[in-house]
C-alpha cells in the first residue's frame, strides 16, 4: 500500500507530462484524500468509506472490485466524445 498517494500522483503527472487536472483518481479510503485533492476527477466507489465522500467529485453506483473502473472509463469516454470510436470495432459489423 502507498501511504503518500498525493505525492505519488504528482510524481506520476510529472513523469507522464500531465497536468494534475488531466488525471482521474479512484479511491475508497481516507489515505486517498490527498490524491483526491490534487486530481481533476476524484471518484469513490459506492462502498467507499463514507468519510471520503465529501472529497470526491463523484460517488459511483458500483462497488470497488465490482465494476467501478468500467463505470468511470465509460463515463470519461462518453464525456470526451470518444465512446463511438472506442467501441466501434466491438459494436458494429
Amino acid at each position: 500500500m502507498v501511504a503518500a498517494k498525493g505525492a505519488l500522483l504528482e510524481e506520476i503527472a510529472r513523469h507522464r507530462k500531465l497536468l494534475l487536472e488531466e488525471i482521474c483518481f479512484i479511491g475508497d479510503d481516507i489515505v486517498d484524500v490527498p490524491a483526491f485533492r490534487r486530481c481533476g476527477l476524484a471518484v469513490a466507489p459506492a462502498d467507499a468509506d463514507p468519510e471520503v465522500f465529501g472529497y470526491v467529485h463523484l460517488v459511483g453506483r458500483s462497488d470497488g472490485g465490482r465494476g467501478i473502473v468500467r463505470e468511470v472509463v465509460d463515463l470519461v469516454l462518453k464525456a470526451g466524445g470518444n465512446w463511438d470510436t472506442a467501441t466501434a470495432s466491438y459494436l458494429k459489423g
